[in-house]
Parts: C-alpha cells; structure tokens; sequence
C-alpha cells in the first residue's frame, strides 16, 4: 500500500511495503524502521518545540501503522513465501526432471551395451564352438593319420624283411645254378 498515510505523507508505510519480508534481515529493518517511528513519536511528546503532534496521536499512528504494516506484511509474507516455495519446486523439478532424463539415458545406454555384450558373447561362443569342433576334427585326423603311420611303418618293416629274405634266397639259387651249371659242364665235358 504505498501512498498516503494516516498524516497524509509519504512515508515509513511505503518503504515498509517495499521491503520484503521473507528473510530474518528484511524483517529486522522493518523492526528498526517501527522503533525509528515510535522515537520519533517520542521525542516529538517530550520536545516542547515540536507541539505539533500529540502522544495519542502518536500513539495511534504507529498503532494503525503497525496494524497495516502486520495485514500488508502477512499478505506479502503468505504471497511471497508461496511464490518462493512454487519457485523452489519448480527448481526441483526442473533438476529431478534433468536428472531422470540423464538416469534413462545412462540406463539406454548400459542396456544398449548389455545386449552388445550378449551378441559379441554369443558370436564368441559360436566361434569357440567351431573352434572346439574343428579341434577335434584336427585330433581325429592326426590319431588317423598315426595309425596310418604305423601301418605303413609295419609294411615297409616287412617289406624289408621280405627284400632280405629275398636277395637271401636269390644267393642260394644263384649258388645252387652255378653249382649245376658246373656239375652239368663237367659232365658234358665227360661225355664228350
């Protein structure tokens, strides 16, 4: 309510509606600006140069100031306490707001890399089983081609055997020919 006060001036009624009343120290200059008021009101009843305002009206004043400031106050105090309070919680929901949106996209994210993780376990696995499969392809042919081995190593172990035997007996006939051939020699030489 600023204007005209109850003596018709602009005065401590204005400048305590422009002081916001939401803080301890707001309140406190409210507080000094009353006591100002009623010392002034005071002084003017024990000054005898200054007549022109009586205790009463004195009195009266700071009363009906009082009464307006504490009815201006409340308004102000109820208004602006609840626009700071509407203010606060928009703040916060504003945050709760950006900090949901960076938890959904955090949780997007890691599940994104939770399933990239599952498809590369699956390839992995997959690829560990042909792996797995191609090892025991490998074991069998190489137990195949060990057995292999041994069966060749076998026959050329009889080969040889035989080879030897062979050329064994070959000696013998060779040296039993040239014993008959000799023996037949002699006795075409005695027939003759």
């Amino acid at each position: 309510m600023s204007g005209l006060n109850s003596n018709g001036d602009h005065g401590l009624e204005t400048s305590i509606n422009l002081i916001s009343f939401t803080t301890p120290v707001a309140k406190s200059v409210k507080n000094e600006n009353l006591d100002s008021l009623n010392n002034t009101f005071q002084l003017s009843h024990d000054d005898p140069f200054l007549t022109h305002t009586s205790p009463s009206a004195a009195t009266n004043l700071a009363s009906s100031v009082d009464r307006e400031s504490d009815k201006d106050r409340d308004g102000l105090l109820s208004f602006d306490m609840l626009k700071e309070a509407y203010d606060h919680k928009l703040e916060c929901l504003a945050m709760m707001n950006a900090i949901n949106l960076r938890l959904v996209e955090s949780l997007k994210e890691r599940d994104d890399e939770r399933l990239e993780l599952m498809e590369r376990n699956s390839i992995l696995s997959k690829e560990n089983n042909q792996l797995n499969d191609e090892i025991i392809a490998i074991e069998r042919s190489f137990a195949e081609l060990h057995r292999r081995y041994e069966k060749m190593k076998t026959a050329l172990e009889s080969a040889k055997q035989k080879e030897e035997d062979m050329k064994l007996h070959y000696q013998e006939l060779q040296e039993k020919l040239s014993a008959l051939v000799s023996s037949v020699g002699g006795q075409l030489r005695r027939t003759n």
